[in-house]
């Protein structure tokens, strides 16, 4: 089955101011943004082609072993063109392999005019910065505007973080800006930057740097391919053969994908969908678990291993006690008692 994407959703059980003039709010509530996701882990050269790629001296971005390498002298940048967003939840891994200390890396917000130089973009950046020799980060939310930088108007200064390699996090929701580093649930930085639209994209500066996991959740996006075809997946999966209490599980299952709506309810009806298939106990009869029962008894340990061996005889001890008016228990045992015989294994002798 498809590996469903990783959601989001921060749980969180504290509420806070989030900047002057905004009441006290729910935290999860606030940093929650419909529409679905949108995924890529630049495998493969179509996933670069989302994006328009830019560079200011020497070489363009390019991939490499599912990540995107920016490197160069100078500014690099990549914005990802599918669509502009007025709510988003951005977020990638960042990190640099240069020599010279330096980190210099962050996301586009609503960026717009876009062009082949760096004057055209009219943006809000968030950027992750270090000097070289230095140990902490200043997380800085910049303005550009009309071809030249408005400089920084809001820092998170002096954070400590692994040298080399950091997880960024952007959400603009009505308005309001809120960027996350490394998973943490609180904010390093809260400002309202107006509910204007505008493209994502990366920064990078004093590269080699690299990009990995971009993910964005923007409002009004269509269901990405990937979960689309785990959701219709799932929907299909076949229950017949399945102990009764198992196939009730997964038809609920099934009926609350239906139901859900947005980014996050069907992320989670998709991950207790999984949970229930993973659980599901095929169906025996109490015939198959006597001969099953049979067959392990009548097994004579001739060189297996001692936990191969002791693992089988553990479930065939609790196999013969079972209650043979109980589906549910005749079905998980002699699934049990059938893998431990596929599992036996002998040792093997130095030749």
């Amino acid at each position: 089955m498809k590996k469903t994407i990783r959601s989001l959703t921060f749980i969180l059980i504290f509420a806070f101011t989030v900047f002057a003039g905004v009441k006290t709010v729910n935290a999860q509530t606030q940093y929650e943004v419909d529409g679905w996701r949108k995924t890529v882990t630049f495998d493969t050269e179509d996933d670069t082609n989302q994006f328009a790629l830019f560079t200011e001296f020497d070489k363009s971005p390019f991939y490499m072993d599912g990540r995107l390498y920016f490197w160069t002298l100078a500014e690099q940048k990549a914005i990802f063109t599918q669509r502009k967003y007025n709510d988003l939840d951005v977020s990638a891994d960042f990190g640099t392999i240069n020599d010279h200390g330096k980190f210099d890396v962050g996301f586009y917000v609503h960026a717009n005019k876009i062009g082949s130089a760096m004057d055209n973009i009219d943006a809000w950046n968030v950027n992750l910065e270090r000097g070289a020799d230095d140990k902490t980060y200043n997380l800085r939310l910049h303005r550009f505007y009309n071809k030249s930088w408005v400089g920084y108007v809001t820092e998170a200064a002096g954070i400590k973080l692994p040298m080399n390699e950091v997880h960024l996090r952007v959400v603009v929701k009505s308005g309001t800006l809120y960027a996350f580093v490394n998973y943490e649930s609180r904010p390093r930085l809260t400002y309202y930057i107006g509910e204007s639209e505008g493209y994502v994209g990366f920064r990078c500066f004093y590269s080699p740097n690299w990009v990995d996991n971009f993910s964005i959740v923007g409002e009004g996006n269509a269901m990405s391919e990937e979960l689309y075809a785990t959701v219709n997946e799932l929907k299909d999966f076949d229950t017949a053969g399945l102990t009764a209490k198992s196939a009730e599980a997964i038809e609920a299952a099934k009926e609350a994908l239906n139901d859900a709506e947005g980014q996050y309810r069907t992320e989670e009806a998709v991950a207790a969908a999984e949970k229930a298939i993973n659980k599901a106990v095929i169906k025996r009869t109490a015939d198959e678990l006597g001969a099953l029962i049979q067959t392990a008894e009548s097994t004579v340990n001739v060189g297996y291993t001692v936990n191969s061996w002791n693992s089988l005889q553990a479930v065939l001890s609790i196999s013969k006690t079972v209650d043979t008016s109980d589906e549910e228990a005749v079905s998980y045992w002699a699934n049990r008692l059938e893998r431990k015989l596929a599992l036996l294994v002998r040792y093997k002798k130095e030749v």
